[in-house]
């Protein structure tokens, strides 16, 4: 990652940071919920094109990715496990809807529907993308540095990488700015 992209990052928790902790005047939650608004659109958009792009090459090219000449349980119980494993640690930062649950009107019935929703949707999408690359290039095939957007750059959409990129950044705020929240709104 090169410098730009870590200062950009940085600027942008900040900016949110800060639409966060300025003083209760009524404005500071609608910035806050108008940047994280904006973080998670990006956020979307981006998978939503590497799901709608990735899908169009795959039918077009036959899905090259899913001809695996050794099955589909290669690794075992073992495999399936370290994988499961690893999935898992996609699906932390949702503490951050516990954080935040006495902006709630109603908790009791509105935190577990939003938990519910929010992992639903997440999980979708991540079996989506995931379905979408390894149909794309086999899974033994894939760059582990860059595989999304490495797979798109074999099919000579090069120019997709900035899209990705886009996605990955803003991913990374806002990782960073779940990670702050509980902390800024427990002060």
């Amino acid at each position: 990652m090169n410098f730009s992209s870590i200062s950009f990052v940085y600027c942008l928790t900040f900016l949110q940071l800060r639409c966060h902790c300025t003083p209760a005047t009524g404005k500071s939650h609608i910035q806050s919920s108008l940047a994280q608004a904006i973080i998670t659109t990006i956020n979307i958009s981006a998978l939503g094109f590497i799901i709608l792009a990735g899908a169009y090459l795959g039918c077009k090219t036959g899905w090259p990715g899913y001809e695996v000449s050794s099955g589909y349980f290669s690794f075992g119980v073992n495999g399936l496990l370290a994988g499961s494993a690893t999935v898992f640690f996609s699906y932390i930062g949702f503490d951050i809807v516990a954080s935040t649950a006495e902006e709630v009107k109603n908790p009791q019935r509105d935190m577990p529907l939003g938990i519910g929703i929010a992992l639903s949707i997440c999980a979708i999408l991540y079996m989506l993308v995931s379905a979408v690359i390894v149909g794309l290039v086999p899974y033994y095939a894939l760059d582990p540095d860059t595989p999304i957007s490495s797979a798109f750059a074999g099919y000579g959409m090069e120019w997709a990488v900035y899209i990705i990129t886009a996605g990955a950044v803003t991913a990374l705020c806002a990782s960073l700015i779940g990670a702050i929240i509980p902390q800024v709104l427990n002060l």
